[in-house]
């Protein structure tokens, strides 16, 4: 009886190991320059954010510290706030001529539910979402699920988002 125990929770362990489903949700004229500067933030995982920035620099993406980015934004606000009406409409008029919306600076935000126990972690599903910091334009919505038997592994869900993100490249060498 013990043995078919065991056995039933090992095959439970091993199936609830497998990649992790992927659901995309984007805007219509979504895509990424690797000229774009990209900040991850990601408070339910220090660690996967780490190894995300890691793989962005690897890919050859302009990657910035969290931090940067948001001082960089608050710099720009100011000015902004600070300049004459008729310079921000000569600003907004000229951005009607793009083509294809392609943001200078964004915001990878990671939010996973994980359970944490000291034996293992599980995947309860989770979101990475790519914001235009500027624009507050939501641009993609990568959704990933699991359940309490999906054992978390990080390397997975960072491949499955690598991999769903190099659709969206506009420079791809």
């Amino acid at each position: 009886m013990r043995k078919l125990l065991f056995l039933s929770i090992f095959l439970i362990l091993i199936f609830s190991c497998t990649t992790q489903k992927g659901k995309i949700s984007k805007s219509k004229d979504f895509l990424i320059s690797k000229n774009t500067q990209i900040a991850v933030q990601c408070d339910s995982d220090e660690l996967f954010g780490a190894s995300l920035e890691s793989k962005l620099l690897n890919m050859g993406f302009d990657v910035v510290p969290y931090e940067t980015i948001i001082e960089a934004y608050r710099a720009d606000t100011d000015i902004k706030s600070s300049s004459s009406e008729d310079s921000i409409k000569i600003e907004s008029s000229t951005s009607a001529y793009n083509v294809k919306y392609v943001p200078s600076r964004i915001v990878i935000n990671v939010n996973f539910k994980l359970h944490r126990y000291p034996m293992a972690t599980y995947f309860l599903g989770g979101y990475i979402r790519i914001i235009d910091i500027y624009d507050k334009k939501l641009l993609a919505s990568f959704e990933y699920t699991g359940n309490e038997f999906t054992l978390y592994n990080q390397n997975d869900i960072l491949n499955k988002f690598v991999n769903d993100l190099s659709h969206y490249i506009k420079d791809k060498n």
